[in-house]
C-alpha cells in the first residue's frame, strides 16, 4: 500500500520519513543484531514497532509433490514476506541524504524531492557493519532474485561515500568467496562488485584496488 502511494504522491514519501518510518523499519529488522548496544549510548527512545509471529507459509502440495510444481512456485509468498519489506526501505533511502557524508545527494540511485536527511540513530542503523548485510542476505531465499537485488542496492546506498561501510561490504564478500556457494550466490557477488566499481564518489580510487581483486578471486570459481 505504501509503494503504491509513494508512486502517486512525493508527499507520502516525505510524511513517512518525517514519521521516522526509516528508524522503525531499521529497529525492527537489526534490532537482535547487536545493535541496541550502539543505539543505547545515544540516550534516545526507540521508536514503535509491531512484530509478526506469524510464519512464511509453504506451499504444501509443492513440497508434497516437487516434480509437479516450478522452482519458483517452491515458496507461496505470505504477511511476512521480506521483499515488500525491503522494497520499502530501499524506496526510502533513495530519497535521503547522510548529512555525515560529503555529496551524498551526488548517489546515482538518490531520488530528488524529498532530500530528507538521516538523524544520527537513521545514519547509525544504515551503515550497515558486515553482520547486518549478512542478516539481510540470509533473511531472504536464495531463489529471490528480486529480493536479493534490492540488497545489493541497499549495501551500495551504504557504501556510497564511506570507506568504514565499503570495508564491511568488501569483507563479506571476501570471506563468501572462500566458502562453497552455489552459482546464485557468485551472481549476487557479481552484482554487488559491479555495483560499488560504478560508484563515483571521493573514495573510489582506493575501493578499486580491492574491487579488482575480488573480481579475479571470482572469476577462478567459477
Amino acid at each position: 500500500m505504501f509503494l503504491l502511494l509513494m508512486k502517486i504522491d512525493l508527499e507520502v514519501v516525505k510524511y513517512l520519513l518525517s514519521r521516522q518510518f526509516l528508524k522503525r523499519l531499521g529497529f525492527y529488522f537489526f534490532n537482535k543484531n547487536l545493535l541496541d548496544e550502539e543505539i543505547r549510548g545515544l540516550n534516545i527512545e526507540e521508536p514503535l514497532y509491531y512484530e509478526s509471529e506469524i510464519p512464511i507459509e509453504f506451499n504444501e502440495k509443492v513440497l508434497n509433490n516437487p516434480r509437479k510444481g516450478k522452482e519458483k512456485d517452491f515458496y507461496k509468498p505470505s504477511i511476512t514476506d521480506l521483499t515488500s519489506f525491503f522494497n520499502l526501505m530501499w524506496e526510502l533511502l533513495r530519497h535521503t541524504i547522510d548529512p555525515d557524508r560529503p555529496n551524498h545527494e551526488t548517489y546515482s540511485f538518490h531520488k530528488r524531492g524529498a532530500d530528507y536527511k538521516l538523524d544520527e540513530v537513521e545514519s547509525r542503523i544504515f551503515a550497515l557493519n558486515q553482520g547486518q548485510i549478512e542478516r539481510m542476505f540470509s533473511a531472504i531465499t536464495i531463489n529471490n532474485q528480486k529480493a536479493r537485488k534490492i540488497i545489493c542496492k541497499i549495501v551500495e546506498f551504504a557504501s556510497f561515500e564511506s570507506t568504514e561501510n565499503s570495508r564491511a561490504c568488501l569483507s563479506y564478500i571476501s570471506e563468501g568467496l572462500g566458502e562453497e556457494n552455489s552459482e546464485d550466490i557468485y551472481e549476487e557477488y557479481f552484482t554487488l562488485i559491479n555495483g560499488l566499481a560504478k560508484m563515483q564518489d571521493s573514495i573510489q580510487t582506493n575501493r578499486v584496488r580491492k574491487i579488482y581483486l575480488l573480481y579475479l578471486m571470482l572469476i577462478r570459481t567459477q
